[in-house]
């Protein structure tokens, strides 16, 4: 009986010792895929959107959608050079970058690292849409404006803070928006909006998607957001990690909201883990009808 009763604990220790050794396998493998795949593995979404008010003129119209790069320590330049050669396959006629240009390592208050804003628009001018690439800035953003916005400029990049500008095409025009990131104080859509007339199909570029609800008020048929990496890391079964700065609310994907259509982009880059789980980089391929 003692003999028995040892055996049968022997088994056990080893059955506990391999359920711990295939607990610590499988968390080594969701590691490595989510630090060394996903995040380099880009997911283009074609994504078709339908407007009242779209000018016949734009029927077809191309808007490409980047978001949340993060450009720095977690976000290499042959990273970006992969995704600007994936956007231009798809021949857009415009491209929006909706915020959140540098890493964690360089968001600060002080003027931003100039080899990474040098290295970064160097390989963003890249792009060659046939209409223009236009911006708005993200709450990672704080870094001195003035010299981002300079780089920008040089790059071709247009940024478009709480301000409109008008697409032109045979005659008719498509208006885009920009709204400032809404963290801060200077959030203002009456003054984007005040050149805007009755009938024009409006489209807003806003860092944040839980301030739909707000342009939901106002004459804007389509907003496009980024800033939830759409959880970032998701568990089949499981729910997903959050932030406790970002609302999931919306967190990837297109969404009604009364009469305005809003599209959630889960961004190329990283913030905090340096990994994603089940929620693949997102470069989109808004098509108008």
């Amino acid at each position: 009986m003692i003999e028995a009763s040892q055996n049968k604990q022997g088994r056990n220790k080893r059955w506990r010792r391999w359920g711990w050794l295939t607990l610590l396998g499988i968390i080594i493998l969701f590691t490595s895929y989510g630090i060394f795949v996903e995040p380099s593995w880009n997911e283009v979404k074609q994504v078709d959107v339908t407007l009242k008010n779209l000018p016949p003129a734009f029927k077809g119209f191309r808007i490409v959608q980047l978001s949340d790069i993060h450009f720095g320590s977690l976000f290499s330049d042959s990273r970006l050079r992969k995704v600007v050669q994936e956007v231009n396959q798809l021949q857009p006629d415009i491209v929006v970058l909706t915020g959140d240009f540098l890493s964690d390592k360089y968001d600060t208050d002080t003027v931003s690292q100039p080899d990474i804003l040098k290295s970064l628009t160097a390989i963003l001018q890249e792009i060659k849409p046939r209409k223009g690439i236009y911006a708005i800035w993200g709450n990672h953003d704080r870094a001195d404006r003035v010299e981002l916005n300079s780089h920008f400029t040089r790059a071709g990049i247009t940024i478009l803070c709480n301000e409109a500008t008008f697409i032109e095409k045979d005659s008719q025009r498509l208006c885009l928006i920009g709204i400032d990131d809404v963290w801060r104080t200077f959030v203002n859509p009456e003054q984007a909006l005040w050149k805007v007339k009755k009938n024009d199909c409006v489209i807003a570029l806003v860092h944040k998607p839980d301030f739909a609800a707000q342009m939901a008020a106002y004459p804007v048929a389509l907003q496009l957001s980024g800033h939830t990496h759409g959880g970032q890391i998701q568990f089949p079964g499981t729910g997903l990690i959050r932030h406790r700065f970002v609302d999931l609310t919306y967190r990837d994907g297109l969404f009604q909201i009364g009469k305005m259509q809003l599209y959630v982009n889960r961004g190329v880059g990283l913030t905090g883990l340096p990994m994603r789980i089940g929620s693949r980089p997102e470069i989109t391929c808004i098509t108008l009808h």
